[in-house]
């Protein structure tokens, strides 16, 4: 058969972009579907090369085209076949370098597939030699026939195997995915381990045919002999055709099985759908009726629009067949949602914790270097309606994946999104930056040494997983502190400016004030600044002393219009705190002391009850904690950063000597 002659069948539509009559009348020996940008491992002389062009894209497409061309060149095939789906037409980088190295170019049509291209020539070349005397055939008449017989009788692989290799007394051979997945072996082949099964493919030893069917880079087939001269090379030839019309009928004989399995992801992607109808889908997968069942998502990183605006992604839904088939025992269902993700529903095993994807996914990587594979593992769902929920989860696992891995694949289970990085990694990106835009855009793009604090506290806070006692202790901040700058970032700028209310494409929380009166409870006031003269006086200090501590770090400074330096509420209450802490006189150690009955200072926390709170205040080196109503701290406003006066009863009033035994403190009361 000659590249020519595809022009002459009927039904496969091809048409011819460029070569001429001596390159059309080129032999065919075989066919191979592949999209690797670098297919040259797998393209054999003489074969004609089937490609979707899916490596192709109009950033560099010239650069991809030439690699992907000259491969082909260098591997000695005799015509390129040319899909027009992915694209709408044949990509002109690929038309110009298929002239430059001399490759005939067929452009085949959105409604042809590549497997009735394959199944054309395969009929075709089998016809011819059936036509040929019988000395054409180097397997003799009898085993021809038999091996036919036992394709339609669904005999086992390994039987296959072993009878077309009978002639020549049984030669140890396998047949192989390109994940080193073992289809068939010969009674006389050893068990071969996947990672070794791939070294052997790639590393060309013995002698390797590809296996003509119409497959993806991730679940080709190869006839692997580990020694060569194990079989005349026209009999393998003759044994590999015989494998591929195996698979071809088994593929077949499995097309209700994957309708079905199609369905039931359908089902499962749309949500809502009743108990009883997804109990039927599951039941019509066979095995699967039973729980309870994971959900598995994969998707690679060559999605893209076909020229119909649907999304597809080549090969997915292949290596996640793949990939379940390396794990022995497993029964799923897969299909392919309307977002092209390949979607599987497994069959969990008793006390088993997790899938265990991880073994063979780097094999597949392997497969297409060029393509990250990615794939996201829910947790377990009892029920038939957990499903969809389940699914979910797989999204947001795979999209964890996608986060910490953007160039090598990964596989990523729902369990080990224990941060909130990797929770939030499932967020969609244009809400992520409609959110961020809106609601920290306008604290970003500030001058303000306040907001550019504020935001190094938010980062710190998601850091920790939104931990503010975390965030406190990272910080070096007391914990009420580190809550009080969430609350001044809900009187920001960010959470006041019109973007944040009126521009913003997402809703933040119901618990996040977004206007300029809202507040963590009613009749609190906004954290204030104090002037340098007034923290020096709350502190006990000089001016040039709290001049000196903000120039250190010690205390936050910003400006309140022109030439007006203050010192913010909160980073003052937190210093006074640290200044004061162990700075109460003890007997024995300090001159005579007597209490006054009023102390002006800074509140460093509060801490609320359903009835009561406790209010401590920081006067000079005095720390003071009062005890009163909840309500008479909302009714006044208190919070950290606020100037108070705490007075004490004269009744209760002790006058302390070095002679004293103990300092008795008594309850206060704030006004």
């Amino acid at each position: 058969m000659h590249v020519g002659d595809l022009l002459q069948i009927e039904g496969l539509d091809l048409t011819h972009l460029w070569g001429g009559e001596k390159l059309l009348g080129r032999a065919i020996s075989g066919v191979t579907a592949t999209d690797l940008e670098d297919p040259t491992r797998f393209v054999r002389p003489g074969e004609i090369v089937l490609s979707g062009l899916v490596w192709w894209n109009e950033a560099d497409g010239r650069a991809r085209a030439e690699r992907f061309v000259s491969a082909l060149a260098q591997a000695g095939a005799t015509a390129l076949l040319a899909g027009e789906e992915t694209h709408g037409s044949v990509p002109v980088d690929v038309v110009d370098y298929c002239r430059a190295h001399g490759i005939p170019l067929l452009a085949v049509s959105a409604h042809t597939t590549f497997r009735a291209i394959t199944e054309a020539v395969y009929r075709r070349q089998w016809g011819d030699l059936n036509r040929g005397p019988a000395d054409h055939f180097a397997l003799p008449e009898n085993v021809r026939g038999d091996l036919g017989r036992l394709v339609e009788q669904d005999t086992g692989a390994d039987e296959l195997l072993g009878r077309a290799l009978a002639p020549f007394g049984t030669p140890p051979a396998y047949v192989l995915t390109s994940g080193g997945r073992t289809i068939a072996r010969t009674a006389s082949a050893p068990r071969l381990p996947a990672a070794r099964a791939v070294e052997s493919l790639r590393r060309r030893t013995g002698e390797t045919l590809h296996v003509q069917a119409e497959t993806t880079p991730y679940d080709a087939w190869h006839l692997h002999l580990p020694r060569s001269g194990g079989a005349p090379p026209r009999a393998l030839h003759e044994i590999a055709e015989v494998i591929g019309r195996y698979r071809r009928h088994r593929h077949g004989k499995e097309a209700a099985r994957r309708r079905a399995g199609q369905e039931l992801i359908a089902l499962i992607d749309l949500g809502g759908t009743d108990a009883g109808a997804l109990a039927n889908a599951l039941a019509s997968c066979g095995p699967l009726a039973e729980g309870p069942w994971r959900v598995v998502v994969t998707a690679t990183g060559g999605r893209f629009t076909d020229s119909g605006g649907r999304f597809t992604d080549s090969g997915a839904e292949e290596a996640l067949r793949e990939a379940l088939q390396h794990l022995p025992g497993t029964v799923f269902a897969a299909g392919t949602t309307m977002d092209a993700e390949a979607v599987a529903v497994v069959r969990a095993h008793a006390g088993e914790d997790s899938l265990r994807l991880a073994e063979p996914w780097p094999l597949l990587n392997g497969c297409r270097p060029r393509t990250p594979l990615y794939a996201g593992v829910s947790g377990l769902a009892g029920k038939p309606t957990g499903l969809h929920a389940a699914l979910a989860q797989a999204r947001y696992a795979i999209a964890a994946a996608r986060h910490s891995s953007p160039t090598t694949g990964h596989v990523a289970t729902i369990g080990e999104l224990s941060s909130l990085e990797a929770l939030l990694a499932g967020i969609p990106d244009d809400v992520r930056r409609a959110f961020s835009g809106t609601a920290l855009g306008p604290l970003d793009g500030s001058e303000s040494a306040s907001h550019r604090t504020l935001l190094e506290t938010l980062e710190v806070f998601l850091a920790h997983n939104c931990s503010w006692a975390r965030t406190a202790a990272a910080l070096h901040l007391h914990v009420n502190t580190s809550t009080t700058a969430s609350n001044a970032y809900r009187h920001s700028p960010a959470a006041t400016s019109p973007a944040s209310t009126t521009n913003s494409t997402c809703t933040p929380p119901p618990s996040v004030p977004l206007t300029r009166e809202a507040a963590p409870w009613p009749g609190v006031r906004r954290v204030p600044s104090y002037s340098i003269g007034q923290a020096a006086r709350l502190l006990g200090v000089s001016s040039e002393t709290v001049r000196r501590r903000a120039d250190s770090g010690r205390l936050l400074m910003d400006r309140e219009g022109p030439g007006n330096r203050a010192i913010d509420g909160v980073s003052l209450a937190a210093f006074a705190k640290e200044r004061g802490a162990g700075a109460h006189p003890l007997p024995g150690r300090s001159a005579v002391t007597s209490v006054r009955n009023a102390f002006t200072g800074i509140v460093t926390r509060v801490t609320l009850d359903d009835i009561a709170a406790q209010v401590e205040v920081q006067s000079g080196p005095h720390r003071i904690v009062s005890l009163v109503t909840r309500e008479s701290v909302e009714e006044l406003g208190i919070q950290v950063g606020v100037t108070v006066t705490a007075r004490v009863k004269s009744t209760n009033v002790h006058v302390d000597t070095p002679r004293c035994a103990a300092v008795q403190r008594m309850p206060d009361e704030v006004s």
